[in-house]
């Protein structure tokens, strides 16, 4: 019999053509997998992977270096060549920039140092090997939001701090290392409960 205490899975993925150069292409898809309390309805899964493919759809955009907008409804959606951004107004229309896939900026802490190497399970790997002093200087702890229902339950409960937020990087869920599955199964009951692997930190 299934295990009713069991978290619902959610898998989404995403993927886009992006520009190499030299007249070529290359597909760049990411998928994540976010885990719900089983308190979750259909519907209310339904909402929150509709949400996390968007927020997917931005990230994949942005890793592309494809141009994007959002609509009034939120949605995130691929500029079109020769369209008008939503933040231009006045004066003649400009052309989008052309779409040619831009190099990865590694992630930056306030003092200009690299915070880790690019991807989720690294950043993992940073914030639990790192001290209390460590952490406060290089992520950002947003568990308190999650917890209060400040942040919707897909935002990742921490990020890099970098001297822009372009350059953040979110530490999604779904990619703890499996080494450290009893985090795994804490932020699979609620993000309070990280606390006891990971404590508070500003």
């Amino acid at each position: 019999m299934p295990d009713n205490d069991s978290p619902q899975l959610v898998t989404v993925s995403f993927g886009a053509k992006v520009s190499t150069g030299n007249y070529e292409n290359e597909d760049l898809r990411v998928s994540i997998t976010q885990a719900y309390p089983t308190s979750f309805n259909a519907e209310n899964l339904l909402v929150e992977s509709e949400e996390l493919a968007n927020s997917l759809k931005q990230q994949v955009y942005r890793l592309g270096g494809i141009e994007s907008d959002v609509t009034d409804d939120g949605l995130t959606v691929r500029r079109l060549p020769g369209s008008v951004s939503r933040g231009q107004t006045g004066g003649s229309p400009q052309p989008a920039a052309p779409t040619s896939r831009q190099p990865q900026k590694t992630p930056r802490g306030p003092s200009g140092g690299p915070v880790a190497e690019k991807g989720s399970s690294a950043l993992w790997r940073a914030l639990l090997s790192a001290d209390d002093a460590g952490r406060k200087a290089q992520f950002w702890d947003n568990r308190i939001d999650l917890i209060s229902g400040k942040s919707k339950p897909t935002a990742p409960p921490f990020k890099t701090k970098a001297k822009s937020r372009d350059d953040q990087e979110a530490l999604w869920v779904s990619d703890i290392p499996d080494e450290f599955s009893d985090l795994q199964a804490s932020f699979a009951k609620s993000p309070a409960d990280s606390y006891a692997t990971i404590p508070a930190f500003g």
